[in-house]
């Protein structure tokens, strides 16, 4: 460890003062040896495996749950292999089927309820215009749902009443065919319903 020699002002003048400090030397004594310490073998540690730290691919989960193979026979939409199908329904016999559905439309202000009662609304009926917007969706039907059947609808009835802060959807579909309406009923009650806020938005919040 470096000593460095010291000296007392007390017993030197300033004109010798600067003489002692320039005579100041700097003495070490001997480095200590060196302790090195003996070598270490480090432990083996294997490789880490990265694929467990990574998410499943997309194809995998999609190759797992494709080929699937169906339990429930009631799932008809779908095949052995869990793919989407059309159903058949070429062995149904033709007979009467009705489907009604209901929906509304509810207003967080009671503007739109009175502008669609005294037909002031900026877009016209709103009444008339949603039955005629349901009619249509009904028979579009099986344009929007992939897997829904072509159908010869006979009727669709759309009744729009306006109560106490909403409006009250119901929508009826009727055909002869092999399955049901009901895809059709629900799709009646969707168009009108969102003719309904279509028409009224610019009147309040629905």
């Amino acid at each position: 460890m470096p000593i460095l020699s010291t000296y007392s002002p007390s017993t030197v003048n300033p004109t010798s003062q600067l003489r002692t400090l320039t005579s100041l030397t700097l003495h070490s004594r001997p480095p200590s040896p060196i302790k090195r310490p003996k070598s270490l073998t480090a432990p083996s540690i294997p490789p880490l495996d990265h694929s467990s730290l990574l998410p499943p691919s997309p194809t995998a989960k999609l190759r797992s749950s494709s080929y699937t193979t169906r339990s429930d026979a009631n799932l008809t939409h779908l095949t052995p292999s869990g793919t989407a199908q059309m159903v058949s329904i070429a062995s149904k016999p033709a007979s009467h089927r009705v489907a009604t559905a209901v929906g509304r439309v509810t207003f967080s202000s009671p503007d739109p309820a009175r502008l669609i009662r005294t037909n002031q609304m900026k877009k016209g009926d709103v009444l008339a215009v949603a039955r005629v917007a349901g009619i249509m969706a009904a028979k579009r039907t099986s344009e929007v749902v992939p897997l829904c059947h072509p159908v010869g609808i006979s009727r669709v009835g759309v009744e729009l009443v306006v109560e106490k802060g909403h409006v009250r959807i119901q929508a009826t579909v009727e055909c002869v065919g092999s399955t049901g309406v009901e895809m059709e009923a629900l799709m009646a009650v969707n168009g009108a319903a969102l003719t309904v806020y279509d028409m009224c938005k610019a009147g309040g919040r629905v």
